[in-house]
């Protein structure tokens, strides 16, 4: 959370170049013109593998600085933009309002937001549950299906390793463990010692797709995707009764 407060858009990005709290005119353009290139690809894949058509209600979990609620303000009624840096989403409001955005409506989760059930046709999350702690990631995914009404549409992603392997993950990750261990690593990489880091988590990919299928999701069109060098899965599904596999046959009673 620290981080976003200090560096909201490199929090989203990743990018060195977005570090601080403000970008200049020309590099916050093309911050939020990536989130619509990003929609635009999102929207193709529900297209042409569930024949989704933008419409009604849509969720953004883990929204920042809306980066992608703004993009996906044009294609539906309401955008919902769930997020716990109250920072990142004051930024997210002002980028709106000085732009007439009116259908996006932010909410602070920080302090127990429960998302609406079987209320949203779009549900997305996309570079946020990397940065959450396994358990309450999990959960989260299992709050956005349910958040979906029959018909509406997903797209999850999340990591489950690293190029350099799991030993190399495990060692990356120890220093964040604690305020001590950070404030090293920080210091050994030549930074201020209490510099915020990002939690980089793994998640088990059987388990992930154990919670789709908790809510009978099977069918799901699915990327692999490398970024800077975490590697992770992006799935696109559709929730309701066509969403079991027709090779499936579940155990009898």
């Amino acid at each position: 959370m620290k981080l976003g407060e200090e560096h909201p858009y490199f929090a989203v990005s990743g990018d060195k170049a977005n570090r601080g709290k403000e970008l200049n005119a020309d590099r916050l353009e093309a911050f939020y013109r990536g989130g619509r290139t990003h929609v635009e690809a999102v929207l193709r894949v529900l297209k042409q593998h569930f024949s989704f058509e933008p419409c009604g209600r849509a969720l953004d979990f883990g929204c920042g600085v809306g980066r992608l609620t703004c993009a996906m303000a044009p294609h539906f009624s309401e955008v919902v933009g769930l997020d716990v840096s109250a920072g990142m989403l004051a930024k997210a409001k002002y980028y709106c309002q000085g732009r007439g955005i009116r259908n996006i409506r932010h909410v602070n989760t920080s302090t127990g937001y429960a998302i609406p059930e079987n209320k949203f046709d779009f549900a997305h999350t996309f570079i946020v549950l990397q940065h959450m702690r396994i358990r309450e990631g999990e959960q989260a995914v299992r709050q956005i299906v349910r958040a979906l009404q029959n018909g509406g549409v997903g797209a999850i992603h999340f990591t489950y390793g690293h190029v350099n392997g799991p030993l190399y993950h495990s060692l990356r990750e120890l220093p964040k463990r604690n305020v001590i261990t950070r404030a090293v690593g920080n210091i050994l990489l030549g930074w201020r010692r209490d510099t915020p880091t990002m939690l980089m988590s793994g998640y088990s990919i059987s388990r992930m797709l154990g919670i789709l299928a908790e809510s009978g999701i099977e069918k799901m069109f699915v990327h692999r995707i490398n970024d800077w060098g975490s590697l992770g899965l992006f799935l696109f599904f559709r929730k309701g009764p066509d969403a079991a596999s027709e090779w499936s046959n579940p155990m009898r009673p």
